[in-house]
């Protein structure tokens, strides 16, 4: 998709502290850091357009579906991106993601 792409950019300090990473399709990607009391799971995000087609937003919620499936137990996690507008309540609610105070660039994990 010539249309889009995802990075995370690290730190020379946080680069020390990767223990893992990948992406799942062109738009969404994730890092492992090492933390002190906990690893740190961060997924990068780039979500599509309503009236794109290919990828989808629901081929790219289902993408991020799996890279959350890859979490380890104990991860703390931060999906951070650019998810161009506010999703339905139904993508979010499928991906075990909550919306705080309504924000769309705020979605945190609920286990």
């Amino acid at each position: 998709d010539r249309a889009a792409g995802v990075a995370i950019l690290l730190s020379n300090t946080a680069e020390k502290q990767v223990e893992s990473f990948g992406s799942e399709g062109e738009r969404v990607c994730w890092v492992r850091l090492r933390g002190p009391i906990c690893h740190l799971f961060i997924i990068g995000v780039y979500m599509p357009h309503r009236a794109r087609t290919t990828p989808s937003q629901g081929d790219t919620m289902h993408d991020l579906e799996k890279a959350l499936s890859c979490v380890p137990q104990g991860d703390c996690i931060c999906v951070a991106g650019d998810f161009n507008e506010q999703l339905p309540y139904l993508h979010v609610q499928q991906a075990g993601l909550a919306s705080m105070s309504g924000a769309r660039s705020h979605l945190m994990p609920i286990k």
